[in-house]
């Protein structure tokens, strides 16, 4: 019973998307994807991204300690699918990142070296995706 009340946990908080909150207070709407990199291609907030990835590194290690492994996975969930949102959500990346921290920081320096090094592709098939619409 305790791994279901972890996971419902976890996904509520999952599910606290900051940076369609803060695009919200600011009279945008973040469209699919809502995470910091829509954020900020959005709103052009430099500061208000670095914030928002902020608070979702913040969810996801919140959501280890508090709820444990399920409930961290589970906050992933409720990231990429929020139920506060219509069920959208953004990639996952920092609130996974927040649960490296806490569960073991030498997966977060490897994770976060993955995501340095695929950058130039993720800009590759977003300026494809906007020429081809």
């Amino acid at each position: 019973m305790q791994y279901v009340i972890d996971a419902i946990a976890g996904y509520l908080l999952g599910s606290l998307t900051f940076c369609q909150i803060f695009a919200r207070l600011r009279g945008k709407d973040l469209g699919n994807n809502l995470g910091g990199s829509a954020y900020l291609q959005v709103t052009q907030d430099k500061a208000g991204a670095v914030v928002c990835v902020l608070l979702d590194v913040l969810k996801g290690a919140a959501a280890f300690y508090f709820f444990g492994p399920v409930g961290a996975v589970f906050a992933v969930i409720g990231h990429m699918w929020s139920l506060f949102f219509g069920f959208r959500g953004g990639r996952g990346g920092a609130t996974t990142a927040g649960i490296f921290l806490l569960a073991d920081w030498r997966i977060l320096v490897l994770y976060v070296l993955y995501t340095v090094a695929r950058l130039p592709f993720i800009r590759e098939r977003e300026k494809r995706e906007e020429f081809d619409q």
